[in-house]
């Protein structure tokens, strides 16, 4: 292909992204719909793009996201104050700077559609691909070609973040770099015949770790391949799964022959963990109050061959069976999400500050409602993927004052070994979300 037909190519993909990018951008600010979900409903009905297409949309759309709140400014405003029906047009240099910035402070090189941005905003400075700089590199380049903007660290999430990460200030500043860096991923082994498993990972040439504390979670870094396609994932002698949710399961930590009881249950991720700490042997009910979830964690749950799987409906109300009639119940609870942030940035621009009220409430009576379930001598474990002190400590000093036949069980922390009776793990620890998780036993 001739230079000017590839340039012209190149010009025409840049205006289409830009175009796409910002419909979904726009609509995820305005919807608080969760961006990938737009983007998949979008990509649905474009049959047009391809995989490199959806590929390169979807990182810039998380790259904006997640650095958005250094080129908001540049729009108009802050993040947090931004008025996404104050969008500039699709076509305007404005939007193609900040497609471009974004682009540049994120990754290790830019794609050729992002030069061709660069070039629609007639922006003139030279910028190297900034993604294996530290935040305070980052920040000094920025400060010297806009010296007009404010690119402090705490400006990439919400001003009301603070007040929630119950963290010192030198431990604030590891968590706002790591929310800015891409997670890495975790699976679970759910087999004994972990040789096989090993041996495939090796044979696609994807690096493996195997956890020192959590020796079937193994980290697979920034793995490129398709995990679905895997044959130890089809024959579901793997999960997909983060280590700061396997951190949950882990604090179960339920045995062969038990009853349990998953309650907030989703996709069945931790009731499949539960299932195969049990050797298959015992039984889990597994409820939600979204039925269609239940749906997925039934396939899964065939293809990983767990049959003590049951499921069933819970709205958080009346018990599904009677009261003390589980080893163990698991509540981990809806909540903020704020954990996972660096996993879907959009989130953090679209977690409304005054749904803490409302969330810390449902928490607490999904823990109260579902506490009679326990038998005395049992396990109640109450789970978030949050970091808000506010869903977390609170919520269980609140439940414990006026439950005094539950008292905490200290965790191991996996990753430093010391006792924790509040679990919470940090993104920065083991390159993971964010989860806290406390274990209580019930003693009458």
């Amino acid at each position: 292909m001739k230079k000017s037909s590839r340039d012209k190519l190149q010009l025409n993909q840049a205006r289409s992204y830009a175009k796409v990018i910002h419909k979904i951008f726009s609509d995820t600010l305005i919807s608080d719909k969760p961006c990938d979900k737009i983007m998949t409903a979008l990509f649905r009905s474009k049959k047009s793009f391809g995989s490199r297409d959806r590929r390169m949309i979807g990182n810039s759309l998380y790259s904006l996201f997640r650095w958005f709140g250094w080129v908001a400014p540049l729009l108009g405003a802050k993040a947090d104050r931004f008025d996404p029906k104050k969008m500039p047009a699709e076509d305007d240099q404005t939007w193609y700077l900040v497609l471009f910035l974004a682009q540049a402070i994120d990754g290790t090189e830019l794609h050729p559609v992002a030069v061709k941005w660069k070039e629609l905003a007639n922006f003139r400075p030279y910028i190297d691909p900034m993604g294996e700089l530290s935040i305070k590199q980052k920040r000094k380049q920025l400060d010297a070609i806009f010296p007009k903007y404010d690119f402090s660290p705490s400006n990439l999430v919400p001003t009301w973040f603070r007040k929630h990460a119950a963290v010192q200030q030198d431990e604030y500043r590891q968590l706002l770099a790591a929310m800015q860096q891409r997670p890495g991923m975790w699976i679970r082994l759910q087999t004994r015949d972990t040789k096989k498993v090993i041996q495939e990972l090796i044979a696609k040439d994807l690096p493996h770790e195997s956890h020192e504390k959590l020796s079937n979670a193994i980290y697979l870094g920034e793995a490129r391949v398709n995990l679905y396609e895997l044959e130890s994932y089809k024959s579901g002698k793997i999960e997909i799964q983060d280590f700061a949710s396997q951190c949950i399961g882990y604090a179960c930590n339920a045995k062969s022959g038990e009853r349990w009881w998953d309650t907030c249950a989703g996709a069945g991720g931790k009731s499949m963990q539960l299932a195969s700490q049990m050797q298959n042997k015992g039984s889990i009910l597994a409820t939600d109050k979204r039925v269609y979830k239940l749906d997925d964690l039934k396939k899964r749950a065939r293809r990983g061959g767990f049959h003590n799987i049951n499921t069933r409906e819970w709205t958080g109300g009346k018990l599904p069976s009677k009261p003390e009639s589980f080893d163990g119940v698991l509540v981990d609870a809806p909540c903020s999400c704020t954990g996972t942030w660096r996993r879907n940035p959009d989130a953090r621009w679209t977690t409304a500050p005054d749904s803490f009220k409302e969330l810390t409430e449902l928490q607490y009576r999904l823990l109260k409602n579902a506490s009679p379930a326990v038998k005395v001598g049992g396990t109640l474990v109450y789970a978030t993927c949050s970091i808000s002190n506010q869903e977390n400590e609170q919520v269980i000093t609140e439940f414990l004052s006026h439950h005094n036949n539950f008292q905490l069980v200290p965790i191991e922390h996996p990753v430093t070994g010391e006792p924790e009776r509040f679990l919470q793990i940090w993104p920065w620890q083991e390159n993971c979300d964010g989860t806290f998780v406390v274990r209580m036993k019930r003693i009458k």
